[in-house]
């Protein structure tokens, strides 16, 4: 076993270890101090750039149908309710009813269906999103959405359960029962940080590499997260032992799940760097991921897609996808595209246990395809660092 495998082996056992990863919680804490330890020991200074943030603390969260209870989360970009919940008859989009039900894709938004849009209009008291597969092999369960307007909430509350309670849930509106919906909720005052560090290169006169990686999420997300921890701290170790032409920037940012609300505020601070950058490289989700061979590659324009394919070309990845250029890509590269920013993007292509509490390492990592992209990633990184 070589010397990185063993290090994105530790890697991966602690980012797991820290055990929830959801902004402002105990676990973002710990992955934060962690990380900060991990890059003084690589001889770099880490830095943390704190902001102000309301928690959602969940109190109770269920759907009651008579003596039933069915467990579920709420959207954190909607209303809640107090203990005592809505009250009502549930139905389709078509009924009149206080309570709608509806599916939404498996850890995806609803931003172009009809739900979207009752729920937009705030039409019902209350919604019912019953998770669903997106792709054959997906596996079942509550697979939260992330909140993208958790800065401008909107509608009514919307509570997300388990695709294995639909029959309970379908039959209860054939019945016309009524039901109970509770998205009871606390708020907590709490300090948010992003991971940075700044390396210094030979001629702080160029535009800068950045180098940025979210490091938070809805469970353990060993491996929608942890191969673009991993990598990240890959690239400080490679430029620390040998130091580039540019400055480099490195940005682990947290709250990925709530609308990229870490990497806004850090580029609130350094508006210009967007643009200025020589380029971004994102290290996005799921591209550890064991359970899909493919992998999404992005970029801004043809010369960084040529760099960024000549990286991995050498790599045994069955299927490779590419975002078209000009195309809004996923992840917090669209930050950059919506800035007139250049970046390269690197991420799964779908995972199944995306946004899933089974994505653990190490079954949900493929550890000889991450090492292979890290060890492609930090050679193209060092090769962006040292253009002159």
């Amino acid at each position: 076993m070589s010397e990185l495998e063993k290090r994105v082996i530790q890697i991966f056992e602690a980012y797991d270890q820290q055990g929830i990863h959801r902004t402002g919680t105990v676990g973002d804490k710990e992955n934060a101090d962690w990380l900060a330890e991990q890059v003084r020991s690589m001889g770099q200074e880490p830095q943390w750039t704190c902001f102000p943030h309301l928690r959602v603390d969940p109190i109770l969260s269920e759907l009651q149908i008579g003596d039933q209870k069915i467990e579920g989360l709420p959207f954190f970009d909607g209303a809640f309710t107090d203990g005592n919940g809505v009250i009502g008859r549930l139905g389709g989009l078509e009924d009149d009813v206080p309570i709608v039900v509806g599916h939404h894709l498996t850890n995806r938004n609803w931003d172009t269906s009809q739900f979207a849009e009752a729920r937009r209009q705030g039409k019902f008291k209350a919604m019912i999103a019953i998770c669903k597969r997106s792709r054959p092999g997906d596996v079942g369960g509550l697979t939260p959405t992330n909140a993208e307007d958790f800065a401008a909430p909107f509608g009514p509350p919307v509570l997300q359960v388990a695709d294995d309670a639909e029959d309970r849930i379908r039959k209860a509106v054939s019945s016309g029962a009524e039901v109970r919906v509770i998205a009871q909720v606390e708020r907590t005052e709490v300090e948010a940080l992003n991971v940075e560090v700044r390396m210094k290169g030979k001629d702080s006169t160029l535009s800068p590499l950045v180098v940025i990686t979210p490091r938070s999420g809805w469970c353990h997300c060993a491996s929608e997260r942890g191969g673009g921890i991993a990598c990240w701290l890959e690239t400080i170790r490679a430029l620390s032992g040998n130091q580039p032409e540019r400055d480099v920037w490195f940005v682990a940012s947290t709250g990925h799940e709530l609308g990229h609300l870490g990497l806004d505020y850090f580029l609130e601070n350094h508006r210009a760097l967007i643009e200025d950058a020589y380029t971004w490289i994102h290290l996005g989700a799921n591209f550890a991921a064991a359970n899909r061979p493919s992998i999404r590659l992005q970029a801004s324009d043809t010369e960084l897609k040529q760099l960024v394919f000549q990286a991995i070309e050498n790599l045994n990845i069955p299927s490779v996808a590419f975002t078209p250029i000009g195309s809004r890509p996923s992840g917090e590269a669209r930050n950059i595209f919506d800035g007139n920013g250049r970046y390269i993007s690197l991420l799964g292509d779908g995972n199944r246990l995306f946004h899933h509490p089974e994505d653990r390492w190490p079954d949900a990592v493929d550890l000889d395809k991450i090492v292979g992209l890290i060890g492609a990633f930090t050679k193209l990184a060092g090769r962006l660092a040292h253009a002159s």
